[in-house]
């Protein structure tokens, strides 16, 4: 989120679109309206970022974790 805000990127909002769609390409790009090779560009500079492998279950599952708990915090705190 730090680096969308400093950078005008859109790496939170494709990680989170990504996962909602339980990583499928296809469904995200078009729910982004953007093209499958600018999903795959984004996907590659978050990976990057976080020096993770988005390629491991274990590391879906801590981001689907840890986005769930910022989901949560934001909402508790509009409330």
């Amino acid at each position: 989120m730090e680096i969308d805000a400093t950078q005008d990127t859109e790496y939170y909002k494709t990680l989170d679109c990504l996962l909602q769609n339980n990583e499928h390409y296809g469904n995200t790009a078009k729910a982004l309206f953007i093209h499958r090779n600018t999903l795959t560009y984004r996907l590659a500079q978050i990976e990057n970022h976080l020096g993770v492998d988005m390629h491991n279950s274990g590391i879906i599952s801590y981001l689907k974790f840890c986005i769930n708990l910022i989901k949560n915090n934001e909402s508790e705190l509009n409330a």
